[in-house]
């Protein structure tokens, strides 16, 4: 059990390094070893797979995944799967333009991991509560989740350069432009260190979004050049298909 944990936890990790085709080698690793007798076993498998098909912004499969660990979960009584669970439904509502049924089901879920203490899993599915509510419509409500989870976390926790992007583009959302880009580049230093290129990506995306905006073509393009020449894989991912569509667009 303790391995198939460890492989899907390698495989979000993996993700986070900017390595995308070694995350989903993990999780298939995970998925074959998994113990088809074992209720609690496949939950938490199949959790941990919906978790990176959802980063890799594969969401009929992080659905599908998703779908399974809650029905074995609910059968169960395994709380924290089923919270967690619950999140990553929520979250892939929201990609498929539900986000009122998203906000919904993120907030049960959230709820239910602070009940049992997962202080982890609550951060990480708070960013996506605040994306939600954006997505919604009511980004002030999505402001104020952001700006309370930051006020709690501790800042050396790795959720917290994507907490500062999320909360960089709602200001920019907002005409906030100064703050906005404080938020960006706090984001790119934190990633920097952490040596975690998924993140410093998505903040240099939306930074680079915000000095295109500001007339600082040049400046944006080059930035974004250099992180998406770092990948060596990946590039069929939705996120490497937006920053090479974004880095197209900044160089016409």
């Amino acid at each position: 059990m303790l391995l198939v944990q460890d492989l899907g936890i390698t495989g979000l990790n993996a993700w986070i390094l900017g390595r995308p085709e070694l995350a989903r080698q993990r999780i298939a690793e995970m998925i074959a070893i998994t113990n088809a007798n074992n209720p609690y076993e496949v939950a938490m498998s199949r959790a941990l797979a919906a978790e990176v098909r959802f980063v890799l912004r594969e969401y009929d499969q992080a659905a599908a995944l998703a779908g399974q660990a809650l029905e074995l979960s609910e059968k169960h009584q395994f709380s924290f799967h089923a919270a967690i669970s619950k999140c990553a439904l929520g979250k892939v509502q929201t990609q498929i333009a539900h986000a009122t049924e998203g906000v919904e089901l993120l907030r049960h879920g959230i709820t239910s991991l602070l009940e049992i203490g997962a202080s982890p899993n609550f951060f990480a599915n708070t960013i996506w509560l605040a994306l939600s509510q954006e997505a919604a419509g009511t980004t002030a409500e999505a402001m104020e989740t952001i700006d309370q989870a930051l006020q709690q976390i501790p800042r050396e926790y790795l959720l917290v350069p994507m907490m500062l992007t999320v909360r960089g583009g709602l200001q920019m959302k907002q005409g906030q432009n100064e703050p906005a880009e404080a938020d960006f580049r706090e984001a790119l230093t934190l990633s920097r260190s952490m040596g975690a290129i998924m993140y410093e990506l998505h903040a240099i995306m939306g930074l680079a979004r915000l000095l295109d905006r500001q007339r600082r073509r040049d400046e944006a393009r080059t930035m974004l050049a250099e992180i998406y020449n770092r990948f060596t894989e990946g590039f069929d991912t939705a996120d490497l298909k937006e920053a090479k569509a974004l880095l197209d667009e900044l160089s016409r």
